[in-house]
């Protein structure tokens, strides 16, 4: 038989065993692309729990892994900390490639001191418009500062970021930020614009307003409901089944982190969506308002609704800065229709005309408005400014960028070409200053085109503004290149937030507190990393209902951000006056 195989039928059995070889090839290859997607797992896993490195150790671990793949071999707690070394160098490289062409760019700048204020960290993201007109945000790192959390040392941890990014300081227009002074001393010594952070003024304002004595007393008990539900399994799940049994749905009242945004407003909503679970609990009754309580708790509720909703609009991503001066004028207006007589009302509407009296001094949401085609020269939105005053400001701005950027021309560092000493003679500078008189000529006329242009044709609210300087780039050049340096700015710094959120959650850990900032730098790079490749955001499902560290009722959402995120244009403090660009960061 094997000879007449080998004699007749040699020329198959060559192909037999050519396609053997091949499966067996092919085998490998695919086994071996499993182990390296089990691999990126492995890293994913470690960099996005509270399980230490070691854990790679673990003997049982080791024989669960066995048990799915004999040949798969756990990587060491070194080799782990190698390939989390090598994702994040590889993101950095990427995203230097990425932000080299930028023109100019914006920040979000926010610092965390931990629980005991023994830990200073400084997360930083970049916002830009890139060629497309598309608004991009990129995670650029965390640092630990040294010593003290002045302007000096947040100087240097931002100048630090952006070298290790090969980006060029002077392309900075600013930062967003909440009213702290170190960052505010930064950006101000360096002639930057600043924009605090909407969301947190929105919160400010709900805090006064829960700071009234008679309301302070209702949230007392609140307060304490959702303390007892977070504190008891049992009396969480008896009211979640009376809840589902009334078919209430939402939330149910559970604490917030003393630093969620609006959080005693939609905690006191909460309660009100579930007093008829209250009512109906023997247990609950203590928790129960009088009429009279429950009119004022209603009332509270009814007129903080609109700030938590304008605090949700400010957190998602694809937002711009170009809509807050309209939702406070909006707010303000909500406000004022209250009866002014009553104390609450008094203090919201204050605190709204307040906040809002400081946006309209603020260069960056003017000058946002009025390239936003959807609000600029809109009548009833400028409070106490008039549209001719913030025409000053965008003429201004548009033709400094003709005098420190002459042609687009830098040096290697960053700053506008030297003029050459035949510069200095009277008939040049005559000509410099008819050539500058007629560049304020030409934005002007590009400025009244434009206002003829909107207020005959607006786009809707729903649309991107984005979308319209794409299609009139080559109609308005001087106010399109303006819309692309001002209208990447977001209206809050809640990417930040959220990657505190990520943040504390490591540091806060026995097991990983350990940890060098530049580990967990990386560590947030890869596993941002990871969920880029998934959606935007994304939820960890718990297998036990009842043993999940709760949220309002909700399973908790792992708050991290991709790293680089694009708001396609299809989706939908600086307080002086002459904008102007530095050459080099001062401290």
């Amino acid at each position: 038989m094997i000879s007449h195989i080998n004699s007749c039928h040699s020329e198959e059995l060559k192909n037999m065993e050519k396609q053997k070889k091949s499966k067996n090839v092919m085998s490998f290859n695919n086994r071996k692309e499993e182990h390296a997607e089990a691999d990126r797992n492995l890293v994913l896993a470690i960099c996005t729990s509270t399980v230490p490195f070691r854990f790679a150790k673990n003997q049982y671990f080791i024989k669960f892994c066995g048990s799915l793949d004999k040949q798969y071999e756990v990587m060491s707690p070194d080799k782990l900390r190698r390939r989390i070394h090598e994702n994040s160098k590889l993101y950095i490289q990427k995203t230097k490639s990425d932000l080299e062409n930028v023109e100019r760019f914006f920040l979000t700048v926010d610092g965390w001191d931990g629980k005991f204020e023994n830990v200073n960290l400084y997360a930083i993201f970049v916002y830009y418009i890139d060629e497309k007109f598309e608004q991009k945000k990129v995670f650029l790192g965390i640092r630990h500062v040294a010593g003290k959390a002045t302007s000096v040392n947040v100087g240097n941890v931002v100048t630090d970021v952006l070298e290790d990014y090969g980006v060029d300081s002077s392309k900075l227009i600013g930062a967003i930020c909440d009213a702290g002074s170190n960052l505010r001393s930064f950006l101000n010594k360096n002639m930057l614009y600043h924009l605090h952070c909407a969301a947190h003024v929105l919160a400010l304002i709900l805090k006064e307003v829960s700071e009234v004595p008679s309301v302070t007393l209702i949230l007392k008990k609140v307060y304490s409901l959702a303390s007892h539900l977070s504190r008891s399994k049992v009396d969480r799940s008896i009211f979640r089944q009376r809840s589902t049994a009334l078919k209430t749905f939402g939330p149910i009242p559970l604490p917030f982190s003393p630093t969620r945004w609006g959080g005693c407003a939609i905690l006191a909503a909460s309660f009100l969506n579930h007093y008829q679970s209250i009512f109906s609990l023997s247990k609950f009754q203590e928790y129960l308002l009088s009429e009279e309580e429950k009119v004022k708790l209603e009332y509270f509720v009814e007129l903080t609704s609109p700030f938590v909703d304008a605090v949700s609009e400010a957190e998602k991503d694809n937002n711009f800065c170009s809509e807050i001066i309209p939702q406070f004028a909006n707010l303000l207006e909500f406000v004022s229709s209250h009866n002014q007589m009553k104390h609450i009302v008094r203090v919201i509407t204050n605190e709204t005309q307040k906040r809002f009296d400081a946006y309209m001094s603020n260069d960056i949401a003017l000058i946002s408005t009025f390239i936003d085609p959807r609000f600029g020269y809109f009548d009833g939105i400028m409070h106490n400014r008039k549209w001719q005053e913030i025409e000053e400001t965008v003429i201004d701005y548009c033709d400094s960028l003709k005098i420190l950027n002459s042609n687009g021309s830098l040096n290697s560092d960053g700053s506008p070409q030297k003029r050459s000493k035949v510069s200095q003679s009277g008939l040049s500078r005559f000509m410099e200053a008819k050539s500058l008189s007629s560049s304020m000529d030409d934005t002007k006329a590009e400025v009244v085109a434009y206002e003829a242009y909107i207020r005959k044709s607006r786009p809707p609210y729903s649309s991107s503004p984005l979308d319209f300087w794409k299609c009139n780039e080559f109609q308005f050049p001087k106010l399109a290149r303006l819309a692309r340096h001002i209208l990447c700015v977001p209206q809050s710094s809640a990417a930040v937030e959220r990657l505190f959120s990520r943040c504390g959650e490591i540091v806060s850990s026995s097991r990983r507190n350990r940890l060098s900032s530049q580990t967990m730098h990386e560590i947030l790079i890869n596993a941002s990393l990871g969920i880029l490749k998934e959606k935007e955001t994304e939820y960890i499902e718990c297998d036990d209902d009842d043993d999940e560290t709760e949220q309002n009722g909700e399973q908790i959402k792992l708050d991290l951000l991709p790293l680089c995120t694009c708001n396609p244009s299809n989706d939908s403090r600086r307080s002086r006056s002459t904008p102007t660009r530095r050459r080099s960061i001062q401290y």
